[in-house]
Parts: structure tokens; C-alpha cells; sequence
């Protein structure tokens, strides 16, 4: 602890001590004085029966509450009043004893430390020759300078005093001032008139007084035991008064436009006379008003008596936004030809309220994500976002604003998407409902019906390119929901990674989902992260197996094909998914090992993985080869078109026309070459997604290895037979099993000499996997 400096002690006043012990007083007494009111009002009423018993007990039980706050503003008067007392006395003590010093010729210094002043040149100048005057001079110095370094070990012990007075009493005030707060917490002023008051304050410019500014915050904040139950899928009740203060401020804000309720916190501004420059209630105007629309619009957001949160209590023009239609089918007329003579009427969509749309995401985004904990305002704005990007997934289809566009135009509208997928898809429980249609009929108009996997696909369709961490955003959770304990949160990601993998794998929206790394690599690659987990229990195998299935249906051999074929069309993507194939493969073949009671339903489960790894892939390669041909087939037809067109005109050219005498053939392969050929054609897509072929075509003893560490497992002996193949760790290496030619062998005939029943099954029902019925792609094979 550091010790003041006299000039920091010098500079203390405690005047104001005083009177602000007796104004605790005041409040104590005044705070006893509405104890006594409460009780007497009360208690002299002439009722009798349950009401007044009850009334009683809350009477007693609010009295005993006031007296507890009368106590605290007591301990506080005490704690200020003792600290006044102390400190003054030693602040006086210290300067009174510099001041002795002083006095007597000594200096005492701004760190207290003392020194003699004496002016001991002069004395000798004055005693020169007279050494009895000198000698006791040279007494008198000694004298001083003792006396001297004990006034600063004096000095010093009383700052150190003071500092440790100084910190008790402030530990003591703070003490008395935080149960003071914990009494008597600004919640307990809010409800109805507090909004009145701030909403009056926010419509006239004035600025918040810092008890204002508190209340609107603690309006808006949830204590961590009601947000713990949120994200549990629990109810959370809220206070009766910061409820009504909510409510009320909804009230306030109902016929209000989205741009007059975002340009609230704007009011607040002109600081020093600088109208550019925020005031200092912008910002916790701006992020209490998102706060409390995210609140409001929580359906689990309730109070002891009934009242509860939902679509229903937001502002009229917020709900709207949310649940309107906001795209339709329309026209555009568009000029024909480069000479533009003509025109022609074309199809286009026509989308409304995109500024409001901009302007709500803006003001949503400066809340708290903590409170994004299945609110009704983030299923809306994810269920429009899915609507319009779903309706301008043509990227050359026109787009007609109305209510003003978005930044940037029509080039703007993929990233405000995205930004406002940034705000609501971070809200995993919305995610949830968004993906699998649970509690989206608030989201629909009057008669309106949601279908998710019209939204769904919505999102998949869009042309993100860059722009795709929103849409990234509302299934990157999926695959790492089972790591916090949370089941709730778990078997939401379950229900919604089972909707999505089986989108996926649905053929009939392969037309979209099979070149998806093309249109959104960012989203691909997250969704092939967030698949991954999940591919056991797609595959068919079940909790039984000691592997986990997450909750997922299996899928058939066609769906799985084309889950891959998807997640196949981004390199990384490709090399995410087919790892974590050949890992899942390898698990089960472990488990097997391990457990070959389960050989059958394991090892099937793993041959149809591996077909669908496999058949994905190939589809996914041939489609990209199919691309590939088509394109230089287009630009070959293209360059054969434009040198017909030189031959024609150059044979009415009389000196190019001597030329022509070439033979034509050969004259038109050295200038646009060979016709494409499509056993040769390749591209950069094909050659990325051959990169991971690796993964595709595994190892052949790979699977049999891993039924080893499995088997191994439960017969320790063969390790310690074989302490060659294990690393320090006592673990089964790879690596050393097949350091040389004669150890693999010796390996292999250890395999084959497992005499376990059932052993020898996974060979038969993998291939069984392997061969499951997919009848499109088996036809393609055989052709």
C-alpha cells in the first residue's frame, strides 16, 4: 500500500463529511416514517378473512424489508461518521507535527522525510579558530540529524496509519453502500411511470440523468439465473415492475416507423454544440431499445402473474416488418438489342421495406447477443432473409425496391442479407426453429403457413459468394452443440443437423445443393464441419453401437450420394467431409473390433457410408467434368463461329484472298485447335477435387487395422506379446506395424489367426453396405 504525500494530505477536506451522515439519517428516519405508514394504513382497515391475512403478511413482510433498508442507511452514517473522525484526527496529527518541525529549523519534505535545516556554513564561518565553539558545534549537528531521521520514521509510521485508516473506512462505507444496493437495487424503481419518464425524455432530446440511464439498463438486462433458463428451453419470469417497464415502453414506441424507432437514440446528440457527435445517452438508448425488443419479443420472457413476451407485444411497424410478405412476382420493361429501338416486358421481383429491413438489423445489432435466446424477432428476421434470398437467387432476374433499396442498390442487398443473418442466425434457438418449423407460425401473416423446407432452401440457393458468414452462421453450431452440457441446446442441434442432412440428401434439390461450393464456398465448408459429426447415425448405426447416432435418421443410399455430391463441390469442403467418412469408417471398424456383436449392423453401416463417400464423389467429379466440357465446347463453337465469319469476309478480300488456298482444315486447327475432346478435358475444379481422392480410395488394410485396435483392446496379451508395435504410450502404431516387410507380414498373420466368432463377418456385411441398392447411380455404373 503506498503511503499519501503531504501534498495529497494537505489537500484533503473532510467538511462534507458530516452533513452527508446526517442526511443517511434523514433518510433513515424518513424510510421508518413509511414503515410505520404502511403498517398503520393497513392494519386500520376494517376487513377480515384470507385477503387480510394475506395482506398482513405482505405488510409485515414489506416493513420488515424497510426496516432491514433503515439498518443499512444507519451502518452507512456510522461507517461515514467514524471515518470523519479518524481520519481528521490523524490528518491533524501529521501536519501538526511537520508544522513542530518546521518550526524548529528542520524541512520536512513532500514524501515526509525530515531533514535538518540548520545553516551550519555560516555557524563555522562565525566559530572559525575557536575550537570549543567548533566541537560543540559538531555536537549539536549529530544531535539534530538523529532527531531528524526519527521524525521521519515518526512521519512515515503515522502516513502508514493513515493510509490503513484510510482504506478500512472505505471498505466500511462501500460495504454499507453495497448493502444499501443490494436493498434497495434500481429495478426496484422500475415500472410504468419510470418508461412514462424516459420515453419523455428520449421524444424531447433531453438528456438522461445517470439515474435514468440505470434504470433503462437494468430494464433491459437479465440476471444470469434467467438467462441460464433461456438457453435450457426454460421460462424466465421477470420482475412485475420491469415487465410493466417494458410494456410500457413498447406502448410508447407502437405506431412509431422503424426509422423513427432507430433514429431514437440520434435525438441525443449536439454535444458541445457538435451535432455530429454522440451524446452521452446514444449508446445505451440505442442498445436498450434492441435489448428490449429482443426481451419483448422472447415468448418465454414471462411474470409471476401471467403476462409473457412474444411477436404480439412489439411495436406495430416492428411486426409487420417481420411477418409481412415483403418480395412478389412483377414486371420490368428493358430496352432490346445495343441499338435499344425496342423493348420488351420482362419478369422481375419486386421487394418492399428493404430499408426498414436495414435499418432494424443495424438497430438490433448494437444489443447484447446474450439476449438472442429464441426470440421472436430473430425468427422474423431470419424467415424474411430466407424469403428474399430465396426470390433473388437468380442472379439475372431483375430486382425492384420499393420503400428505398439498400446500401449499395441492387449490388447491396446479398450483404445486408448477410449482416442481418450476422444479428438473428446467431440466435441458435431461432436457428432451430427457422430450419425445422417449430414455432414459426408467429412469423406468418394472417392465414400465412411456414414451410421450412421452402426457407431452407431458400438460404441454400442464394448466391452468397463472400458474403456467406450469415448464412455460415445459422449452422455452424450443429456439430459442437454436445460439448457444454447443455441438452436442451443438444438436441436442438440434433433435430436441426437430421432437417438439414436429409435436405441435403434429398434429390430433389440437387438442382441447387450440387453446386453449392460454387455459389457459397463459406457455407459449404461450414455445413461439411457441422455434417460431420452426424455421418454414424446417417449411415444407420445407433446408440447401441456405443458410437452415438446424435439423434439422426438413417438414410438411404441415394440420400447419402447426394449429401456428398454437395458437400463435394468445395475442395475444402470435400476434404472435411471424406476425412471425417474414413474416420467414422474406421470407428466402427474399432468398435467392431472390439465388440463383433454388433458385426452386421456396424459393419453395413460402414459399407454404406463408404458407397455414398465413393458414388458422391464420382457424381460430384463427373458433374464438374461435365461443366468443364460444356464450357470449352461453348468457347470452341464460339471461336469456330467468329473464324467462319473471317473466311467469309476474307474470301472478298482480294490479296487475303490468295490465302485461302490452305488447306481449311488445317488452317483452322492452328487457329482455334482442336476440337474439345471430352476424354481429355480437365479443369482446376477437377483437379481440387481429385486432390482428395486420397481420402475416397483408402487404404485396403486400413479397416482391418482399426478392427485390430479394437480387438486389442479387449486382449491386451497380443501388445505385450508384440511390444514392436506399440509407441511409448503402450498404444498400437501404424507406423511401426509396417515399419518393414517382414513385421507387416508377421502383423498379418497374427490377424489371421483371430479365432474370435464373428470375426471374420465384417468382410461379408460390409460389402453388403457397399452394394445397397441405389438404383440412379447403379444404372450410370453399369452404363
Amino acid at each position: 500500500m503506498n503511503s499519501p504525500s503531504r501534498p495529497w494530505i494537505e489537500a484533503l477536506h473532510f467538511d462534507e463529511l458530516p452533513a452527508a451522515a446526517a442526511r443517511t439519517t434523514v433518510l433513515h428516519g424518513a424510510v421508518d416514517d413509511v414503515a410505520q405508514v404502511v403498517s398503520s394504513t393497513v392494519g386500520g382497515l376494517d376487513w377480515s378473512g384470507s385477503a387480510r391475512e394475506a395482506a398482513d403478511v405482505r405488510v409485515g413482510r414489506d416493513r420488515a424489508a424497510l426496516i432491514r433498508v433503515g439498518g443499512a442507511f444507519t451502518a452507512l452514517s456510522r461507517a461515514i461518521t467514524d471515518a470523519n473522525t479518524s481520519l481528521s484526527t490523524m490528518r491533524c496529527r501529521l501536519l501538526t507535527a511537520a508544522h513542530d518541525y518546521e518550526t524548529d529549523g528542520y524541512v520536512v519534505a513532500d514524501d515526509w522525510t525530515v531533514r535538518d535545516g540548520y545553516n551550519y556554513s555560516l555557524a563555522r564561518a562565525v566559530c572559525a579558530g575557536d575550537e570549543t565553539a567548533t566541537a560543540r558545534l559538531d555536537r549539536l549537528a549529530e544531535r539534530r540529524a538523529a532527531h531528524a531521521e526519527h521524525g521521519s520514521v515518526d512521519l512515515h509510521r503515522l502516513t502508514v496509519h493513515f493510509a490503513d485508516a484510510d482504506h478500512r473506512c472505505a471498505a466500511a462505507i462501500h460495504a454499507a453502500s453495497e448493502r444499501l444496493v443490494a436493498l434497495t437495487p434500481v429495478r426496484s424503481s422500475l415500472g410504468g411511470a419510470a418508461a412514462d419518464d424516459i420515453w419523455n425524455a428520449l421524444q424531447s432530446g433531453r438528456h438522461l440523468s445517470p439515474d435514468e440511464r440505470d434504470q433503462l439498463r437494468a430494464a433491459t438486462t437479465l440476471t444470469p439465473d434467467q438467462l441460464a433458463a433461456l438457453r435450457n428451453g426454460a421460462p424466465a419470469d421477470l420482475p412485475q415492475g420491469q415487465y410493466d417497464f417494458l410494456r410500457t415502453l413498447m406502448c410508447h414506441l407502437d405506431g412509431k416507423s422503424i426509422a423513427e424507432i432507430a433514429g431514437l437514440a440520434e435525438n441525443n446528440r449536439d454535444v458541445d454544440g457538435d451535432p455530429s457527435r454522440p451524446g452521452p445517452d446514444h449508446d445505451v438508448v440505442q442498445k436498450s431499445l434492441a435489448d428490449g425488443l429482443q426481451l419483448m419479443s422472447n415468448p418465454r420472457i414471462g411474470t409471476a402473474a401471467g403476462d409473457h413476451g412474444g411477436m404480439a407485444s412489439l411495436p406495430s411497424s416492428v411486426r409487420s416488418l417481420l411477418t409481412d410478405d415483403l418480395t412478389a412476382d412483377t414486371t420490368v420493361v428493358q430496352p432490346v438489342g445495343t441499338a435499344q429501338r425496342s423493348v420488351r416486358e420482362v419478369k422481375a421481383v419486386a421487394i418492399r421495406r428493404t430499408k426498414d429491413l436495414e435499418r432494424l438489423t443495424d438497430l438490433m445489432a448494437s444489443g447484447g447477443g446474450d439476449l438472442r435466446v429464441g426470440t421472436d424477432v430473430d425468427r422474423g428476421l431470419t424467415k424474411q432473409v430466407a424469403e428474399i434470398a430465396g426470390d433473388t437467387s437468380d442472379p439475372d432476374l431483375p430486382r425492384v425496391f420499393g420503400g428505398g433499396g439498400p446500401s449499395g442498390g441492387s449490388d447491396g442487398l446479398t450483404a445486408m442479407l448477410d449482416r442481418t443473418l450476422l444479428v438473428s442466425g446467431t440466435d441458435e434457438i431461432a436457428a432451430h426453429d427457422v430450419i425445422t418449423g417449430q414455432n414459426m407460425k408467429v412469423t406468418c401473416d394472417d392465414g400465412g403457413h411456414y414451410v421450412a423446407g421452402s426457407h431452407l432452401a431458400g438460404i441454400m440457393q442464394h448466391h452468397w459468394g463472400t458474403h456467406s458468414a450469415g448464412a455460415s452462421s445459422l449452422v455452424d453450431w450443429l456439430g459442437h452443440a454436445d460439448g457444454d452440457g447443455n441438452a436442451f441446446r443438444a438436441g436442438q442441434a440434433h433435430e436441426s443437423a437430421d432437417v438439414v442432412g436429409h435436405f441435403l440428401g434429398d434429390g430433389s434439390n440437387k438442382a441447387f445443393t450440387q453446386d453449392l461450393g460454387g455459389r457459397s464456398p463459406m457455407l459449404t465448408q461450414t455445413l461439411a464441419t457441422s455434417m460431420a459429426p452426424y455421418l454414424g447415425g446417417f449411415s444407420g448405426i445407433s446408440d447401441g453401437h456405443g458410437l452415438g447416432d446424435h439423434d439422426v435418421e438413417p438414410m438411404r443410399p441415394d440420400e447419402l450420394r447426394h449429401l456428398f455430391t454437395g458437400l463435394d463441390s468445395d475442395p475444402t469442403a470435400a476434404s472435411t467431409i471424406n476425412h471425417a467418412a474414413v474416420e467414422w469408417k474406421g470407428a466402427m471398424a474399432q468398435q467392431f473390433g472390439a465388440d463383433p456383436s454388433h458385426s452386421s449392423s456396424l459393419a453395413r453401416a460402414a459399407g454404406m457410408l463408404d458407397k455414398g463417400l465413393r458414388s458422391g464423389y464420382h457424381q460430384q467429379y463427373d458433374l464438374l467434368h461435365d461443366q468443364a466440357y460444356d464450357h470449352d465446347k461453348e468457347a470452341y463453337e464460339s471461336a469456330e463461329k467468329l473464324y467462319s465469319l473471317s473466311v467469309n469476309l476474307g474470301s472478298k478480300i482480294p490479296v487475303v484472298g490468295d490465302y485461302l488456298d490452305i488447306p481449311q482444315d488445317y488452317l483452322k486447327e492452328s487457329v482455334i485447335g482442336d476440337e474439345p475432346d471430352p476424354r481429355t478435358t480437365d479443369s482446376a475444379a477437377m483437379q481440387a477435387l481429385r486432390n482428395t481422392a486420397i481420402l475416397v480410395e483408402d487404404d485396403p488394410e486400413y479397416l482391418t487395422f482399426q478392427r485390430f485396435v479394437g480387438y486389442t483392446e479387449q486382449h491386451p496379451e497380443v501388445l505385450r506379446d508384440n511390444p514392436q508395435w506399440t509407441d511409448a504410450n503402450g498404444a498400437l502404431d501404424w507406423q511401426k506395424v509396417f515399419a518393414d516387410k517382414d513385421g507387416a507380414n508377421h502383423w498379418r498373420d497374427v490377424v489371421g489367426g483371430i479365432a474370435t466368432p464373428h470375426w471374420s463377418g465384417w468382410d461379408e456385411f460390409y460389402a453388403d453396405g457397399q452394394q445397397a441398392p441405389d438404383p440412379e447411380f447403379d444404372r450410370k455404373t453399369r452404363e
